[in-house]
């Protein structure tokens, strides 16, 4: 399945750390792109297929659009897509990866099924099986940037022509309530583990590594994709920094 990693030249710079495990931990999903705009550093191991956009993003309400243009172009059924610093910690775990995209299959009304426990501890929910729910009419983020296995023709609903990537999220969930489409995600494990937000605008120049394995972290600094003076473990206020 395609993958779509959406990135822009402000958030590029960790795209070294996203091949790096992606190269561990999922090297078995080889056709994976890169969408941005002019800046894609260090991405040197040819994992991630670079595919710029425009040669400049002029302001944050192009965000959906563009991606909208480009995933028009695409003829598959379903994708993979998320935000470039949701860094993999882990294998995938292909009895929910395999069983979810089953589900999507048979049920032509699933839209979205997301990999990991992303926004799975919100209430209102629904109980599909023993496995999976589905988001209730309350929940939020029934649109997210989280890891999640697209129906193609969906995410093109909600990539919007003028919306950045906080409207896709915040006021297409609002819209999504009532579309007639099904969000579902597992509520026991998870297909696919990652950070949750490896970069954020509370701490600038700082990688949030919360979650990744000290010796994948000491990996990467061993091979200069990651600076340890610039490492956190979480985004909340008063994170500490990471220390071997």
């Amino acid at each position: 399945m395609k993958v779509l990693i959406a990135t822009s030249d402000a958030t590029s710079y960790i795209l070294p750390a996203m091949e790096h495990l992606w190269d561990k931990y999922l090297p078995e999903f080889k056709d994976v792109e890169v969408l941005g705009y002019s800046l894609f550093p260090g991405l040197e191991l040819g994992i991630l297929k670079i595919v710029s956009l425009a040669q400049k993003q002029n302001n944050i309400n192009e965000w959906c659009g563009r991606l909208h243009d480009y995933i028009t172009t695409i003829p598959d059924e379903f994708v993979i897509f998320g935000l470039d610093d949701l860094l993999p910690v882990r294998s995938m775990d292909y009895a929910f990866y395999n069983y979810g995209l089953q589900l999507m299959e048979s049920d032509k009304s699933i839209g979205r099924y997301e990999l990991g426990v992303g926004h799975c501890w919100h209430t209102n929910t629904k109980e599909l099986n023993t496995f999976f729910y589905e988001y209730g009419s309350k929940s939020l983020y029934r649109i997210s940037t989280q890891w999640s296995i697209w129906r193609r023709e969906y995410l093109l609903k909600y990539l919007k022509h003028g919306w950045s990537a906080w409207d896709f999220e915040i006021e297409g969930s609002k819209i999504a309530v009532n579309d007639g489409h099904k969000v579902i995600a597992s509520n026991l494990e998870y297909a696919l583990h990652w950070v949750h937000s490896a970069i954020s605008g509370k701490y600038p120049g700082k990688i949030n590594v919360k979650d990744i394995k000290k010796d994948d972290i000491e990996e990467m600094i061993h091979a200069g994709i990651l600076k340890r003076e610039t490492l956190q473990l979480g985004i909340e206020i008063d994170s500490p920094a990471y220390e071997r």
